[in-house]
């Protein structure tokens, strides 16, 4: 059997593709199955993809019109034949070692997932040399169990989804029935899949060993969000998921809500620098406020925070919200 198949969604990135192709091919883990699907790009991606497939017979490619990044990824894992699924993206590039060290600790225990630590990787520039930074974050899950759950060590669903750090049973996604949301483009749908595999998962382990290089300085990269509603689209999809499991801890609930109030402050936030008008925002945003407060039991702080941000003048909380946008990325990255 295959150890993991290794899903590559692909749109126009042809300055950064050919890094992550061979650090992918030249894996220590050579018993993998590599999925790059064309999402209809542009550029030369494509025959990028197919001058890699000529090389390796483990590379397979799909190319079909442009869906999004959610269709792309389920066409992957539809695809995967690896007792394992990772996802890559393009324009970022990992460890030689990584794949091989994951498996190693997922096989150990027949875990569910496996996460990893992650650089944030910055390009060179004529002002500075390429650098990365290690977020302090990603040191700091530290369960008290090397195999746990979310129910466990809850914190973990806090931070950044970073999906492509990490492996995944292929068995136990086709069992929960887990696939990404088909929204266009990127569209931040790695959130309801990192809300569900986390949730739904028996057995997890983290290692702190940064395996991924996370590149921050690609123009087009969907973390370069311009959507304000975007993220209000998948917080009413992850809201979907979890009004069907209300069975989860208390706590669990409270740690994404409270990543909801970022998520909230975020889409005000580009809102308000696109000049998007305040009676549009707050029709959007009022309402999913209210349908959180409906739905979910929490704190009464953590309600006050939702209250504050539903009567509060937009002007106020973008202005408040920037000023600690500047203090995190000038003195707490």
């Amino acid at each position: 059997m295959i150890d993991l198949s290794v899903i590559i969604p692909i749109y126009n990135v042809e300055d950064y593709l050919r890094e992550c192709l061979d650090c992918v091919i030249s894996q220590s883990l050579e018993n993998i199955q590599i999925i790059c699907i064309n999402d209809g790009s542009t550029d030369k991606s494509l025959s990028i993809i197919l001058e890699y497939a000529r090389r390796d017979a483990r590379i397979e490619v799909v190319d079909k019109k442009n869906s999004g990044y959610g269709h792309s990824c389920n066409i992957g894992i539809h695809k995967a034949l690896g007792k394992y699924i990772a996802i890559l993206e393009p324009d970022d590039f990992i460890d030689l070692s990584m794949y091989e060290n994951l498996i190693k600790i997922a096989q150990r225990a027949d875990l569910d997932i496996v996460k990893c630590a992650y650089y944030e990787y910055f390009d060179s520039t004529k002002q500075k040399d390429s650098y990365m930074v290690l977020p302090r974050w990603t040191q700091n899950i530290t369960p008290s169990n090397e195999v746990f759950d979310t129910k466990e060590f809850p914190s973990l669903l806090f931070y950044h989804p970073s999906i492509w750090a990490g492996v995944y049973k292929r068995e136990f996604l086709m069992e929960n029935n887990i696939r990404f949301v088909e929204a266009k483009g990127a569209s931040w749908v790695d959130n309801p899949f990192f809300i569900q595999t986390m949730c739904l998962a028996k057995k997890i382990s983290y290692t702190t060993k940064p395996y991924y290089f996370y590149r921050q300085s690609n123009p087009n990269s969907s973390s370069n969000l311009i959507n304000f509603s975007v993220p209000l689209e998948r917080m009413r999809d992850m809201n979907e998921f979890l009004i069907h499991h209300k069975e989860m801890p208390t706590l669990v609930f409270v740690l994404i809500l409270k990543k909801y109030i970022r998520y909230l402050l975020l889409s005000i936030y580009i809102a308000k620098n696109q000049k998007i008008p305040d009676s549009r925002i707050e029709s959007e945003i009022y309402i999913l406020i209210d349908n959180i407060i409906e739905n979910f039991k929490m704190p009464k702080m953590l309600k006050l925070r939702f209250l504050s941000l539903r009567f509060f003048p937009l002007g106020v909380i973008y202005h408040l919200y920037s000023v600690l946008r500047w203090i995190k990325y000038r003195f707490l990255k």
